[in-house]
């Protein structure tokens, strides 16, 4: 029975450590400032302290400690993550924050992550800002939305995009508008994540902080939801007719309004079907297809000159 448990809790470690290692090779690009590594093997890694002893060591050592911090279960190990977490050292704070992202089995150590990325939200470095937002919406921490919202108008795109993608995740409504504002910056993979977040969170699928059980009031009520579709089925619309924009936003666009759980966004899809537009308008017949409804055809009146 013990070495059943024990092969477990390696299956376990080894699949973390894997995890790590994945986003962080996907976030080498983040770490642009990223020192060489050193030769050599790393030090052996140092107890995990809660006492900010773990900042004092050098930037090696610093490294060992969060990697073993980030298999050891127990808040001490997610108090050294969050002392790591605003880490001069790029290796150093990106491997805190990405290990702080899978803290959601337990819910005092999820809680006490959420904790821990509150700082690197608000750092005044572009690459921690992105990699938390990432974090976060892995985490699942619903109580980081309030930060989350300004990165969606942040100055740095890719910050922007991955705020937008863990509003999305984190499937709070609160997110529409941030998407919708987020539709008029130039960047076209800033344009498709916020489509995406939008037909996530406006599928009527997307759930309240209040719906997930955090205790939190609902954040708009049922009006002011309303009034948020009608406007990014606007804004949407607007962009499927943008002239400036590429041939796959506008169609993106077009899908986009047939996932907005808004009749605006049905009349919006029933003038593109019958518009001048042929390819749009075989994205909006899609649209209209996926959602079971045929789109309607103008009448004898509206047909003549």
């Amino acid at each position: 029975m013990r070495t059943t448990s024990s092969h477990s809790a390696v299956r376990s470690a080894l699949a973390l450590l894997l995890t790590i290692s994945a986003v962080l090779a996907t976030a080498l690009p983040i770490v642009g400032r990223a020192r060489a590594a050193q030769p050599g093997a790393l030090p052996a890694a140092h107890p995990a302290h809660n006492d900010g002893r773990v900042l004092q060591l050098d930037a090696a050592d610093r490294l060992a400690a969060v990697m073993e911090a980030a298999t050891a279960p127990g808040l001490d190990a997610v108090s050294v993550l969050s002392q790591a977490a605003m880490d001069a050292d790029p290796w150093v704070q990106s491997t805190a924050i990405v290990a702080l992202g899978e803290r959601s089995a337990n819910a005092q150590e999820r809680q006490a992550a959420a904790q821990g990325l509150q700082s690197p939200l608000g750092s005044a470095d572009p690459r921690a800002r992105e990699m938390a937002a990432v974090a976060a919406g892995r985490l699942g921490a619903v109580e980081l939305v309030e930060l989350l919202l300004p990165l969606a108008a942040d100055p740095e795109p890719r910050v922007v995009s991955q705020a937008l993608a863990a509003l999305a995740a984190l499937r709070d409504v609160r997110g529409i508008p941030a998407a919708t504002q987020a539709l008029a910056l130039a960047d076209e993979g800033v344009r498709q994540r916020a489509l995406l977040t939008l037909a996530t969170l406006g599928s009527g699928a997307a759930t309240s902080p209040a719906a997930q059980g955090t205790g939190t009031a609902l954040p708009y009520d049922p009006t002011v939801l309303a009034r948020e579709l009608d406007r990014a089925v606007g804004a949407v619309t607007e962009l499927a007719h943008d002239p400036g924009a590429s041939t796959v936003v506008r169609q993106h666009a077009v899908l986009t309004l047939g996932a907005l759980a808004a009749p605006s966004a049905r009349a919006a899809l029933d003038a593109i079907a019958n518009g001048a537009d042929p390819l749009l308008a075989a994205q909006a017949r899609l649209a209209l297809a996926r959602s079971g409804i045929p789109p309607r055809m103008p009448n004898a009146q509206e047909e003549q000159p």
